[in-house]
């Protein structure tokens, strides 16, 4: 049975919504990293998609060009609906929509301490890097680690 799943990009009025689903999906990260200062500059016009089941907003995530990638950051999903392939779902519709018909492939930094990276693995993404993140520490003040990754075509 298909999902009941609607894709759609963040309007004006639903930002709110979706930074507030951004907050809670991120306060659980807390007990591995905390953010300390900017994370870098990001782009001053960033595109947001939300997915909603029901009519409720269930996830979101957010993309930027960076040439030859198309970068993913900011993917949240409601704690309730985790591992019913929403996270998936959105990074599926900006590979076949945003990213394949301009030949890019996507990418994202996962921090190692939180367990994404085997995540995104599964997900079809490959490690490339691994780094001491610059923009976060563990909640004891040590480090932690930025991985990028990269969804390679065909």
């Amino acid at each position: 049975m298909a999902n009941a799943w609607v894709i759609t990009k963040v309007e004006p009025g639903q930002k709110q919504q979706a930074d507030d689903l951004v907050a809670m999906a991120f306060a659980s990260l807390r007990q591995y990293y905390v953010p300390c200062g900017e994370c870098g500059e990001l782009p001053s016009k960033p595109r947001c998609l939300i997915i909603k089941k029901r009519g409720e907003v269930v996830g979101t995530l957010s993309y930027y060009f960076d040439s030859p990638y198309v970068r993913l950051y900011r993917i949240a999903v409601r704690i309730d609906c985790r591992r019913q392939g929403v996270a998936r779902s959105l990074i599926e519709y900006v590979d076949k929509y945003v990213a394949g018909p301009r030949g890019d492939e996507l990418a994202l930094y996962a921090v190692k301490e939180t367990g994404n990276v085997e995540i995104f693995e599964k997900l079809g993404f490959a490690v490339q890097s691994e780094s001491v993140a610059q923009f976060a520490k563990s909640p004891t003040g040590g480090e932690v680690y930025e991985v990028e990754m990269v969804r390679r075509r065909g």
